[in-house]
């Protein structure tokens, strides 16, 4: 309970929203994603740049960047990731992506559809 109020604190949460990110925090599992310094990859083979997206940000608390998720899943280029990844994700709801900070976050949908798809797989 402690680290909840803390959580709650720094990050100005409420109550229940602080309880449900250290609920996250303490089940999420994630075989496939490694990471090395600031680097992250997903070792699956055969998953495609969107399926990896969700998979990277399914284990962030804060939005990534971006231009960090491109680096990460090592699209060919910044523009066309937005264009091929970002934007489809974003309207499917699976991510935020805010449009002036270039932030992006999953979505509780995206959170689902990582947790009934990609980590059953």
């Amino acid at each position: 309970m402690v680290v909840c109020e803390l959580l709650r604190l720094h990050h100005k949460l409420s109550l229940e929203e602080a309880q449900s990110l250290l609920d996250k925090l303490a089940t999420r599992e994630i075989p496939d994603v490694w990471q090395f310094g600031d680097t992250k990859r997903v070792l699956r083979q055969g998953i495609n740049k969107s399926d990896q997206t969700l998979l990277l940000l399914y284990g962030e608390i804060d939005a990534v960047p971006v231009e960090t998720l491109c680096e990460w899943v090592e699209a060919s280029t910044l523009n066309n990731f937005k264009i091929q990844v970002i934007k489809k994700l974003h309207d499917a709801r699976f991510i935020e992506c805010d449009p002036e900070t270039q932030m992006v976050i999953l979505t509780p949908r995206g959170e689902k559809e990582v947790d009934t798809r990609l980590l059953k797989s």
